[in-house]
């Protein structure tokens, strides 16, 4: 091996480390946890099913809390934390009626939780929402949103909600 082979691949690794330890002392800042570049997006599910989608929009990864289990139809899914929010009139502020961020597992199979990034542009779904007759806490004609956590459960997470819909 020559001399100026070595020096080429002495500087190939030099860059390779530098940038698994600036890789490394990022995740582990908090400025990986910075939420300033999420937003959350509504979508429609079906005929009368709603679901929260949370979105990177900025250009650095952030650390996202999220669930990842097998869904009924044996298929990999990933989830983000959620709760169902409902706007009280007499209140006049939003009452969470469902709280959805346990991690849990199915009938076919584990969940497991974990933190993970969530690269610019990539996205994270909640559970979708279908109201159901036999409800007694939401009624057609609610005004609900969905409340988005970034890191987990409720108490331990910075929130995001999404734009408020009518329960059809």
């Amino acid at each position: 091996m020559t001399v100026k082979m070595k020096r080429v691949l002495t500087a190939f690794a030099t860059v390779v480390v530098l940038l698994l330890l600036v890789s490394l002392a990022y995740r582990l800042s908090p400025w990986s946890k910075r939420t300033a570049s999420l937003r959350v997006e509504l979508s429609l599910e079906d005929t009368k099913g709603h679901r929260a989608m949370l979105v990177n929009g900025g250009y650095l990864p952030v650390v996202v809390g999220r669930c990842d289990s097998v869904s009924d139809a044996m298929q990999p899914d990933a989830r983000v934390g959620d709760a169902i929010q409902r706007w009280d009139i007499q209140r006049g502020a939003w009452v969470t009626v469902y709280q959805r961020s346990v991690c849990r597992s199915g009938d076919w199979g584990s969940a497991t939780f974990s933190y993970e990034l969530l690269w610019p542009g990539s996205r994270l779904h909640t559970s979708p929402y279908f109201h159901w007759t036999e409800d007694t806490v939401i009624h057609t004609g609610d005004k609900l949103r969905f409340l988005v956590f970034t890191q987990g459960t409720e108490s331990d997470s910075p929130s995001i909600p999404s734009q408020s819909f009518v329960v059809e």
